[in-house]
């Protein structure tokens, strides 16, 4: 008789202490980024890049072109790298769905191209640390230009792949 009271007195116990659990944090995650140029308040160009990941690991995109520039009077060229460099790392997910994350990035394009001139190359870098929320376009960074009036805007979601 006394086992059984033990038993009985002893599950409402187990049940408490199940509900109590916190969730499961998620372990992958799909990362998305946004390259925005902006001038005024229109969006005159826009490249997404994409990437599924893990909790607590790096990532990184490269997606870019050759441009050629003359090298020497004999028609020779040298290429230049353009493009857009993302290296990120995903480190878990707080309490409250969001997710601290480091994002490095290096973008960057042909702002003019003029007949026998080189080309004049616009570069914007930013290395961050921030917090993002679940499922959520979040500011990288944005960044006017130098030499045009438009602005470069990099946004990340990141949502958590069941």
């Amino acid at each position: 008789m006394k086992a059984l009271f033990l038993i009985l007195t002893a599950l409402p116990c187990l049940a408490q202490t199940e509900a109590a659990k916190p969730p499961e944090q998620p372990r992958f995650f799909r990362v998305d980024f946004v390259v925005k140029e902006i001038e005024g308040t229109r969006v005159v160009n826009s490249r997404t890049y994409g990437m599924n990941v893990s909790s607590y690991s790096k990532g990184s995109i490269r997606s870019g072109d050759k441009v050629p520039v003359p090298a020497a009077k004999d028609g020779s060229f040298t290429f230049l790298d353009v493009g857009v460099n993302i290296d990120w790392q995903v480190d878990g997910v707080t309490q409250n769905q969001q997710v601290p994350m480091h994002v490095a990035a290096d973008i960057s394009n042909v702002t003019s191209e003029k007949p026998g001139a080189p080309p004049v190359i616009g570069q914007t870098k930013s290395s961050s640390n921030l917090i993002v929320p679940l499922r959520k376009e979040t500011n990288v960074f944005s960044a006017d230009s130098t030499t045009t009036k438009r602005q470069m805007q990099l946004d990340v979601t990141v949502t958590p792949i069941p």
